[in-house]
């Protein structure tokens, strides 16, 4: 590995301003010495910018990558991704998926993503291709999958052989689902000790004791949630990850600031592949722009960094100490990092 150097700031997670301006070295991905501005660096090739931890994306659909040019303006949630009839899923079929993702795969590497979590369509082949993915183009990341039946009923059998080569399920929406099967699906999916998460109220405001009912380890979107349905997921400690850009494809705003108002764990994730470019601070420049202060919304990059590392709830098959460079000159590494957007320069 190349030894760098990085000149200006770096992570520093026990200080209120969460950066240290200073230096960081670094050997490939892995952090080897800070240092604060007052001491000198180790002689070694150098960049100005941030160093920190890989930046976390904790929603993703990456099967969908190659259908970014089928995307028309103005289509509805229902239209575009809601199996089984979305477009989407009529198209999955169409583009080689191990092609597909691992097209994905190589954009969240060079975006300077680390930890990932994938809600993985199409039943035990798209588990299986999600695999064959990352071995050729998932280098450095660290992935959670999430499978799902390839159609909206309970098989044990066909649960059974997904649940054993990835770390759980990620459901479509309860209102996708008969209300048995889906529970059914949940509780066999906690008994096997894996974990079960849900998209929820994106389009429309569903039922949240009917949510609830599947105890889902977290949620994603809660678009069209309520204060009340906030503060009761905030009680019971479930987190909610959050796509602004996808969101506002629909011509919709998730209510953040809300969320947090209420002590939710909010996240961040950059949803469908066909839909956003993947970049982890394009996601976080605009849901900056929500109203969040900086502090704010780099707590959600923090909060998906403590979502896909619980060693309770999601399994991390790769090294955990991976660092990345955002090459830039600041005397302000939150508000720059937070206003940054998808063309920052990561190295």
């Amino acid at each position: 590995m190349t030894r760098t150097v990085v000149k200006g700031w770096y992570y520093d997670p026990a200080t209120e301003a969460r950066f240290t301006k200073g230096w960081a070295l670094l050997d490939g991905p892995r952090l080897i010495e800070t240092g604060k501005a007052s001491t000198s660096p180790p002689k070694c090739k150098a960049v100005n910018g941030i160093a920190l931890p890989a930046l976390p994306n904790a929603h993703t659909h990456l099967g969908d990558f190659l259908l970014k040019d089928k995307v028309r303006p103005g289509m509805t949630v229902e239209e575009l991704v809601a199996p089984p009839d979305g477009l989407k899923h009529k198209l999955l079929s169409k583009v080689d998926t191990v092609d597909s993702i691992s097209g994905a795969l190589q954009v969240l590497r060079t975006a300077g993503v680390g930890p990932f979590c994938d809600f993985r369509e199409g039943g035990i082949s798209g588990v299986e291709a999600m695999a064959r993915a990352l071995v050729t183009s998932g280098h450095g990341l660290r992935a959670t999958i999430l499978g799902r039946p390839k159609g909206l009923r309970f098989d044990r059998e066909e649960v059974d052989a997904i649940l054993s080569i990835c770390d759980g399920i990620g459901a479509s929406a309860v209102r996708d689902w008969d209300h048995g099967e889906l529970s059914a699906l949940a509780s066999h999916v906690r008994r096997k000790g894996k974990v079960f998460a849900l998209h929820a109220s994106e389009a429309v405001r569903e039922d949240l004791d009917g949510i609830l009912d599947m105890d889902p380890q977290f949620l994603v979107h809660m678009v069209k949630g309520t204060p009340s349905d906030f503060h009761r997921l905030s009680v019971l400690g479930i987190p909610v990850v959050v796509c602004p850009r996808s969101n506002a494809y629909f011509g919709l705003q998730p209510p953040v600031k809300a969320m947090l108002k209420a002590g939710v764990q909010v996240c961040l994730g950059t949803d469908n592949a066909m839909l956003t470019d993947l970049s982890v601070l394009g996601e976080l420049s605009a849901a900056r722009s929500l109203g969040l202060t900086a502090l704010e919304a780099w707590g959600l990059i923090e909060s998906s960094w403590k979502l896909l590392n619980r060693k309770d709830l999601l399994h991390n098959n790769g090294p955990a100490n991976g660092w990345t460079i955002v090459e830039m000159v600041t005397e302000g590494p939150l508000k720059a990092l937070t206003e940054a957007g998808p063309k920052a320069r990561v190295v």
